[in-house]
C-alpha cells in the first residue's frame, strides 16, 4: 500500500508537469518559436544551446518532457517490484510509458516535418489522453480494504444514464480540443473576423476550409457551454450528482471561463496568456467530467488493481 501511495503522488507530480508541458507546447507555439531548434533531439547540434530567437522556449519544452519520462520511468520501477500483486496498475503504468514515448517521438516529428498541423494535432491528443490518465490515477482515493470501502461501492442502475451522459459529454470536450488544436496549427485561428459572426455572417456563402473550421469550433463550444449549463442547473436537485456539487460548480465556472477565453482569443488577436490558459482550462473541464463520470461508478481503478491482485 506504501508503494500505491507514492505513486499516486508521483502520477500526481507528473501530471501537473505534464500540463504545464501542454500550455508551454502553446505558449511556443503563439511565440513562433517552434522551429527555433531546427533539430532533435538535440538544438543547433548541442545539448545546451546558446538561448537566442526563441531558443529558451523551445529548450524548455523539451526540458519538461525530458523530466515527464523520467517521472514515468520512476512509476515503472515502483510497480515494477509488485507487478504480480497490482497487475492492472503494472499494466497501467507500463501504456502510459509507452504512450510518452511516442510523445517524445511526435514532439521530434513536429521539428523534423516543419510543425505539420496533423502531427501537431496528434501530438495534443496524446498529450491530453496521457494527462488525463495520470490526473485520474492521482486523484485516485486509496483505502486499505477497497472492497469493504463505502466510496468504493456504485449505483450502477441508478448512475448508469448520468454516467453515460458525462462520458459522452467528455468525448465531445476531447474532439473540441483536438479540434482547436488543429485550428491553431493550421493557421485557422484568425480566419473570422469578429464574434459571434465570422466576417459579417453566420455562414460566409463561399466559405473557405480554414473558415468552416473556425466556425466548428464555435459552433461545438456553443453546444458544450449549453449542455454543461444544463447539466449544472439540473443537476443541483439531482440527489445522485449530490456528492457531485462542488465538481458541478467548477466545470460549470471552468466551461464560462473557457467561453470568454475563446472570444477573446479572437477579438484580441491571440494574445500569448489567452492562447495558454485556454489550453489549460480545456484540460480541466475534461478532467473534471471524467473524474465525475469514474466518482459514480465507483473508485475505478482501485477495484480493478485490487480486483488483478494475485494472493
Amino acid at each position: 500500500m506504501a508503494d500505491l501511495k507514492i505513486i499516486r503522488v508521483l502520477s500526481g507530480v507528473t501530471a501537473l508537469l505534464t500540463l504545464v508541458l501542454i500550455s508551454l507546447g502553446g505558449f511556443v507555439r503563439a511565440t513562433g518559436a517552434g522551429l527555433s531548434c531546427p533539430d532533435w533531439p538535440l538544438c543547433f547540434g548541442r545539448i545546451v544551446p546558446e538561448f537566442t530567437h526563441g531558443v529558451a522556449q523551445e529548450y524548455i519544452h523539451r526540458v519538461i518532457a525530458g523530466f515527464v519520462v523520467l517521472c514515468s520511468l520512476a512509476m515503472l520501477h515502483l510497480v515494477f517490484r509488485s507487478r504480480k500483486t497490482y497487475t492492472f496498475l503494472y499494466k497501467l503504468v507500463v501504456f502510459l510509458l509507452i504512450l510518452v514515448m511516442i510523445q517524445s517521438v511526435m514532439g521530434g516529428l513536429t521539428v523534423i516535418f516543419q510543425l505539420n498541423p496533423f502531427i501537431i494535432t496528434a501530438h495534443l491528443a496524446l498529450g491530453s489522453v496521457f494527462f488525463q490518465l495520470l490526473a485520474l490515477l492521482a486523484a485516485e482515493r486509496i483505502c486499505p480494504k477497497c472492497e469493504n470501502c463505502e466510496e468504493n461501492k456504485s449505483e450502477p442502475k441508478r448512475a448508469r444514464s448520468v454516467n453515460f451522459v458525462l462520458l459522452i459529454l467528455s468525448g465531445f470536450v476531447f474532439l473540441q480540443i483536438v479540434l482547436g488544436g488543429f485550428v491553431g496549427s493550421s493557421g485557422a485561428a484568425l480566419v473570422c473576423e469578429g464574434f459571434p459572426l465570422c466576417n459579417g455572417s453566420l455562414l460566409p456563402p463561399e466559405a473557405t476550409a480554414p473558415q468552416l473550421l473556425q466556425i466548428s469550433h464555435r459552433a461545438l463550444a456553443v453546444f458544450l457551454l449549453t449542455c454543461i449549463t444544463a447539466i449544472y442547473f439540473f443537476g443541483r436537485k439531482s440527489l445522485l450528482l449530490m456528492d457531485q456539487a462542488s465538481s458541478l460548480r467548477r466545470v460549470f465556472f471552468l466551461t464560462l471561463l473557457q467561453f470568454a477565453l475563446g472570444v477573446a482569443n479572437v477579438l484580441m488577436y491571440i494574445p500569448i496568456w489567452v492562447a495558454v490558459l485556454h489550453l489549460a482550462v480545456a484540460q480541466l473541464i475534461l478532467f473534471e467530467l471524467l473524474n465525475m463520470s469514474k466518482s459514480l461508478s465507483g473508485t475505478w481503478f482501485m477495484r480493478r488493481i485490487q480486483k488483478s491482485m494475485v494472493p
